[in-house]
């Protein structure tokens, strides 16, 4: 009925839905204007999705790995699977000599301690655990995690946790530790563990099952 004020409000209705989008679409980074990451930050994030996922270290040398990171970020290289394994050890150094400074300033500390089996070999893992002396707040730690050689008899433990609390210089400020009931560990404790001057064993190992 209003053929001549057809194309004017068709002008007007087509603008006003195409703002919205224009203004979007300005607003979104183009190809070329994305940022940017340097090599080190590369590095950095490759480390953690190792450590972080427990991936065996020749991950980096496979192709889809390879082809993921340089899609993401063309310009960047990635490390090889020797210079992962450097530095995986190096940060593992490092956060091992930050625990002995904080453990050192520590007077009583609590452990726990599990052994196991998985294919034909035989593991032991410790823990720490503390209270902070300013602020009272819980921490804790793992110390190791460690084939054993041999099967996990009761003096192989007592010398895997001996050559683990001597590591970390904690020996004379452990006052209890926690383990299963295995019959291993309760003879271990027996055995090597600490007597007081009535010559009574001290209590230092409690069943946790």
């Amino acid at each position: 009925k209003h053929r001549n004020q057809l194309e004017r409000y068709t002008n007007l209705t087509s603008k006003r839905l195409a703002a919205p989008d224009e203004g979007l679409a300005s607003k979104q980074p183009k190809l070329w204007e994305t940022k940017r990451v340097s090599q080190a930050s590369v590095d950095k994030v490759i480390m953690n999705f190792v450590i972080q996922g427990l991936h065996p270290l020749n991950v980096v040398e496979q192709q889809g790995f390879q082809a993921l990171v340089l899609h993401l970020q063309p310009d960047v290289s990635v490390m090889s699977r020797g210079t992962v394994k450097n530095r995986v050890e190096k940060a593992a150094l490092v956060m091992k000599n930050n625990l002995k400074a904080a453990l050192g300033k520590i007077e009583f500390i609590a452990t726990t301690t599990d052994c196991w089996t998985s294919h034909r070999r035989s593991f032991i893992g410790v823990t720490a655990h503390w209270l902070e002396p300013q602020t009272l707040q819980r921490q804790c730690a793992a110390l190791a995690c460690k084939q054993l050689k041999g099967p996990h008899t009761f003096s192989v433990l007592a010398s895997a946790l001996n050559e683990i609390h001597t590591e970390f210089n904690i020996r004379e400020k452990i006052t209890r530790t926690t383990t299963d009931n295995g019959s291993n560990f309760v003879k271990a404790f027996r055995v090597y563990g600490h007597v007081d001057e009535n010559n009574n064993l001290a209590p230092t190992a409690e069943s946790g099952k």
